[in-house]
């Protein structure tokens, strides 16, 4: 629907300010349970309207879930946009054997993009699962603080660079850089790799702190662009399934192997829960360099990748209009 709304010079940053959501909501989450603990410290039970006695950390979940009821209404005065583009003719939908002829076609391209995306993603579920633990482990901060500090950290530098990274590919864009999107998310790869370092190993726990700001930043940038740049390459009636299955291959590689590896490293290779900054440092430098070497490879796929759309959407308008000329003729043929 976003990339239906805006035209092509406006989709990066467009997809990027959907995108910081996610930065808002996991800040803010971090960010309140760490008030709720400081609240539970002082005060055993809470009574609401209605509800009557609840625990502190159960108000954690209303906190969180009223706003999204309120703002529930607004979802009613969204319209659906007109489809840019050509759409698929056949009345049974997109044949799915059709995508995969496309994403074969492209491979390289998706393999890249797709692979590289995962490895940023990897570390940043690493990072967002473990840093609050590691500023407690390591430098003896108290959950309720680093709950806070870093939700602080995640709310106001998550979301400036996902916007960031959007408005930042579609300048290079306007500037003749048909490789924006994918050369934003290797830019922000590159540039992450000595601040997520920084974070884990330096000793003073507030100069650690201050380099989680470009961390985050830099985490953040190109989660936007990366959507974007899936629907740059993708025909208009293929999209659904390509966004699908690039969430899919992210959400299985970060998601499900980069929490686990921290834990897993610290448990067998340092061998001590103190040392799981060591653990974190790995995991991340190791991820973000794999994502860098994929993404940097992925850039002149990506420009061939726009060639072959080009020329595949020629093919398919040419179709269409045979289809609306003598659509019986098309279907007894």
């Amino acid at each position: 629907m976003i990339v239906d709304y805006f035209p092509p010079k406006r989709r990066a940053t467009a997809i990027s300010v959907y995108s910081m959501g996610t930065y808002m909501g996991t800040g803010l989450a971090s960010l309140l349970g760490g008030v709720v603990i400081k609240l539970a410290s002082h005060q055993e039970m809470w009574s609401l309207p209605v509800l009557g006695d609840v625990r502190p950390w159960q108000t954690i979940f209303f906190a969180v879930g009223l706003p999204g009821l309120l703002l529930v209404p607004i979802l009613f005065t969204i319209a659906e946009p007109m489809r840019r583009g050509v759409k698929h003719t056949a009345s049974s939908g997109l044949p799915f054997r059709e995508v995969l002829a496309y994403v074969k076609q492209n491979r390289w391209t998706f393999l890249c993009h797709n692979f590289g995306i995962s490895f940023v993603s990897l570390a940043a579920y690493s990072s967002a699962s473990w840093l609050p633990t590691m500023f407690q482990r390591v430098h003896n901060w108290s959950a309720a603080d680093s709950g806070i500090r870093y939700g602080i950290a995640v709310v106001i530098f998550g979301t400036l660079g996902s916007v960031s990274g959007g408005r930042f590919a579609d300048y290079l864009r306007e500037r003749g850089y048909r490789d924006a999107s994918m050369r934003v998310m290797w830019l922000a790869a590159m540039c992450n790799l000595p601040f997520s370092l920084s974070v884990a190993i330096i000793p003073d726990p507030w100069m650690a702190y201050c380099f989680l700001f470009p961390s985050m930043f830099f985490t953040s940038a190109p989660f936007g662009v990366a959507a974007a740049a899936i629907t740059e390459i993708t025909p208009n009636w293929m999209r659904g399934q390509a966004l699908a299955s690039y969430i899919f291959v992210n959400s299985l590689v970060g998601l499900g192997l980069g929490p686990t590896a921290v834990a897993v490293v610290t448990d067998y290779v340092f061998h001590n829960d103190i040392r799981v900054n060591y653990s974190l440092a790995l995991v991340t430098t190791c991820a973000l360099a794999m994502a860098a070497i994929l993404l940097r490879l992925g850039l002149p796929q990506f420009v061939e990748s726009l060639g072959r759309l080009r020329d595949y959407s020629g093919q398919a308008a040419e179709i269409g209009m045979e289809i609306a000329a003598d659509p019986q003729k098309v279907a007894e043929g």
